[in-house]
């Protein structure tokens, strides 16, 4: 019998809900799909594409269902699933929105980016005095 080829696990925490999440890094596969739906341009394509690869990434809880997530939650967990397959830092070249011969280039760890929450946090928007959206 052929070794069953393993990955490495880790945990994050979903923001919005405090449940703890295992995902194990990108694999070649998945890496291929992100690759092709970037190369579309397409949203919808490219929202797809993360979904069935976060899907494939998870681990636990099986039940989890991506879509039912915030999209914040959803874009959190992928950059610790890509932090761990592809690497910690994203360099960035910025253009100057006034000046677009001006750019300069900027790497991000993507291992310090956090959710921060007030101690009045709620999820209740308030769109005037007497409607709100939860």
């Amino acid at each position: 019998m052929l070794p069953r080829p393993t990955r490495p696990e880790y945990s994050t925490t979903i923001p919005s809900t405090g449940k703890k999440v295992k995902y194990n890094p990108f694999s070649v596969k998945e890496e291929k799909i992100l690759v092709l739906a970037s190369e579309g341009n397409d949203t919808e394509e490219i929202t797809n594409a993360i979904v069935n690869v976060l899907q494939n990434c998870i681990t636990s809880p099986t039940d989890l269902k991506i879509e039912d997530l915030a999209l914040f939650d959803i874009e959190y967990i992928f950059l610790k699933a890509r932090a761990k397959s592809v690497g910690e830092s994203i360099n960035l070249r910025v253009t100057d929105p006034d000046d677009e011969t001006y750019t300069v280039s900027h790497s991000i760890n993507i291992d310090r980016i956090g959710i921060d929450r007030t101690q009045d946090h709620s999820n209740v928007i308030f769109i005037d005095d007497e409607m709100q959206v939860k």
